[in-house]
């Protein structure tokens, strides 16, 4: 679906559904078509590693996190990445931290 990894597209699908059934209390994402926005950010957030090895270079500093695009779909498909997740919003931040402990 989003690489053609199994485990990376099975993991990318997990978070996927998490910020699907986050979303409806904690709004980390348009509302407005949901469903289709969540797969294509995911799918945007995978860009740059499109674009070469050395693009992403490791500490990466996500700002204003959110729902965790991009780092956390770039964290899945490149483990070997030191990203910081950052956002003010207590309730996205521990929305973030469910996500790195369950994934």
């Amino acid at each position: 679906m989003f690489t053609g990894d199994a485990n990376v597209d099975n993991l990318l699908e997990r978070y996927r559904q998490l910020l699907l059934d986050a979303n409806k209390s904690k709004n980390l994402v348009s509302r407005r078509d949901v469903n289709n926005l969540t797969g294509r950010l995911i799918s945007e957030s995978l860009q740059p590693l499109s674009l070469g090895e050395d693009v992403l270079v490791s500490p990466l500093l996500d700002i204003g996190s959110g729902g965790g695009l991009p780092g956390i779909p770039l964290k899945i498909a490149k483990p070997e990445l030191n990203i910081t997740l950052l956002d003010s919003n207590r309730k996205k931040t521990l929305f973030l931290r469910r996500v790195i402990n369950e994934l």
